[in-house]
């Protein structure tokens, strides 16, 4: 499958104007979609692991309408009376094989419970992971099947909490999502095929349910570096693309922040990761695949290297790999480290798409944060100036220190050290 990726201009659509938006579509092949994780400029879709067909998802084609023309394509369908492939408007969608359901599947299938029964985000079958790497909002194209309970999930807010049953705590589960994370019925707006807008009963359970089967779309407001999770339960959910508006850019990691809750999935379906109480991640890594992170276009040049610190020494050698920067960038740190550095320097960081940390060898490798680290402005001009002029002695900080202050002091606006 081959991603499509154009401007467009949206017009009759609620959306900002004058935007550069981007559209990100499914290629018609006729039979499946067998590629996981599709990308633009500022946005990644990654399919849900639906494995009743190995990892490949159902690929049709449906006659277009006019409110739905930003999803259209034209593409080769066959006709059937003549066997001659014409050229015909479609939208494409796909709706894989599987109910979306979680590692702990309660038996029915549901994999999500808003009532915090089961609470986990889905792990398998059909849902679609979409990570926008500037703040703006998505316009999803869905096919929705009635008395079938809709959500979308900020899979970034999800947390790892109390698993409850009958009111009781039963234990602590994995990715348990609290009410924050799930977005606001009154948050999303509902626009069917033929332009009309509709508001979703209540599903019972946080989300959303229509009574008729409905095809349309579902606009939502987007995060940068934030993964939203759109399914619903017990059902197959339809999904022909979408469509993100950027409103701003990526905001700036500050001084020590840690961006691991950014890197929110693997390069390798057989890997997974787990977010642990203290915030900390466990990764199980297969060989050179990647937990990974996905930023656009990120301007990086501010900062002098990025910095990954471990729970607990590897046991492997890991790596982080830089893509977008020139030349893209692998550093490493061999097994038994507790950190792991990736200075910039001769690198141009101007334009990052992609991080991931890798190991040579599978195994499982617990991360306690991943952080940028600004460049650093040193010397004595750049401290605080401090406006004296009555015999006061004040340090470099600005702090006002007496006589027996040993080192560089400022008095009456000058510097000089104090021995």
């Amino acid at each position: 499958m081959k991603k499509i990726f154009t401007l467009i201009a949206l017009g009759a659509m609620a959306l900002t104007a004058n935007a550069q938006d981007e559209k990100v579509l499914f290629e018609y092949e006729g039979t499946y979609v067998d590629e996981q994780i599709i990308t633009s400029e500022n946005t990644q879709l990654q399919l849900g692991k639906d494995i009743k067909k190995a990892t490949k998802w159902d690929n049709k084609a449906s006659s277009s309408t006019e409110y739905l023309a930003p999803f259209t394509q034209t593409v080769q369908i066959k006709n059937e009376e003549t066997g001659v492939m014409e050229d015909k408007d479609r939208f494409i969608y796909i709706s894989g094989g599987n109910n979306p359901k979680d590692l702990e599947d309660n038996g029915k299938g549901d994999g999500f419970d808003g009532s915090g029964e089961t609470g986990r985000l889905p792990r398998s079958g059909t849902y679609y992971m979409i990570t926008p790497s500037k703040n703006g909002t998505v316009l999803v194209g869905v096919i929705l099947n009635a008395d079938k309970e809709f959500f979308v999930v900020d899979g970034t807010d999800a947390v790892e909490g109390e698993k409850l049953k009958d009111g009781e705590v039963v234990g602590m589960s994995l990715n348990v999502v609290n009410a924050d994370a799930v977005i606001a019925p009154a948050d999303l707006v509902f626009v069917d095929k033929d332009g009309n807008e509709l508001t979703p009963g209540d599903g019972g359970k946080g989300g959303v349910m229509v009574s008729e089967k409905f095809t349309g779309t579902v606009q939502f407001e987007a995060k940068a570096n934030h993964t939203y999770y759109v399914f619903c339960t017990g059902s197959k959910l339809g999904c022909f693309g979408y469509v993100f508006t950027p409103s701003g850019d990526t905001p700036e990691p500050v001084e020590g922040e840690d961006i691991l809750p950014n890197f929110t999935y693997t390069w390798n379906s057989s890997e997974s990761y787990e977010t642990q109480t203290d915030g900390s991640v466990v990764f199980n890594a297969v060989t050179w695949g990647g937990l990974a992170c996905w930023l656009g276009e990120a301007d990086w040049s501010n900062y002098e290297k990025l910095v990954v610190e471990y729970a607990e020494p590897t046991p492997v050698l890991t790596q982080i790999k830089i893509q977008g920067c020139v030349p893209e960038m692998e550093a490493q740190a061999p097994a038994g480290s507790t950190t792991l550095e990736a200075p910039f320097e001769g690198f141009d960081m101007t334009a990052v798409s992609q991080v991931a940390l890798q190991a040579a060898e599978a195994g499982t490798i617990h991360i306690a944060r991943i952080y940028l680290v600004p460049k650093s402005t040193t010397g004595i001009d750049a401290v605080k100036t401090v406006q004296t002029g009555n015999g006061a002695i004040y340090n470099l900080v600005g702090q006002r220190v007496d006589a027996s202050y040993k080192g560089i002091v400022i008095m009456n606006g000058k510097k000089f050290i104090n021995k």
